[in-house]
């Protein structure tokens, strides 16, 4: 699987999984044992997300 494809499998995986009752290490923790990745690439990953998010909501 291509680096990008794990990428956006794991967005995906927190947006899914961002609105339960989980706390966020669980999140990364089950995000993390499904693709096979390590938990520091997973909050990696999804800090980046978030950071370009902050970005362009502050440039609109």
């Amino acid at each position: 699987m291509l680096e990008n494809e794990k990428t956006a499998i794991v967005i995906d995986m927190y947006l899914s999984l961002i609105d339960t009752s989980k706390q966020n290490t669980e999140i990364v923790a089950m995000i993390a044992e499904k693709t096979g990745l390590k938990e520091s690439r997973v909050h990696s990953v999804i800090n980046k997300y978030l950071a370009n998010l902050k970005v362009e909501h502050e440039e609109i």
